[in-house]
């Protein structure tokens, strides 16, 4: 599969979940063999479908503190209190749609909570 097919895959995976109303997260998962170009995937379609999100954010999820110190980034964009829970309220309260993208967890067996992270009703594109 090309990655013009992958980017119009990722897109029609979320037109498609975004008319189902839910409050759960949309997850997509792009999963290969490190090198492989999953973030520079991840990186394409956040580019192309900036217009359709209010916020698009990218997190390094390779560990829990790189993950932690990226919702701190989060909330200070966002201009509130580094705290977690703070910032998942207010990005599940958004009317309009955003985007986070998990990059780098590969290895699950590691960091087993990255769920933590995940705020209801969001849309994610998550690299493993």
């Amino acid at each position: 599969m090309g990655r013009q097919e992958q980017l119009e895959g990722i897109a029609s995976f979320f037109l498609r979940h975004q008319k189902i109303k839910t409050t759960q997260a949309h997850i997509l998962i792009l999963h290969a063999l490190g090198g492989q170009g999953k973030s520079q995937i991840a990186l394409e379609y956040c580019q192309r479908s900036k217009q359709i999100y209010r916020g698009i954010f990218w997190i390094s999820a390779s560990s829990k503190s790189l993950t932690s110190q990226a919702f701190d980034a989060i909330a200070r964009e966002l201009k509130v209190s580094p705290d977690v829970a703070q910032v998942k309220n207010i990005l599940t309260s958004w009317k309009e749609r955003c985007l986070l993208v998990f990059d780098n967890y590969d290895k699950p067996d590691e960091y087993q909570n990255v769920q933590d992270f995940i705020p209801q009703g969001i849309t994610l594109l998550h690299g493993a």
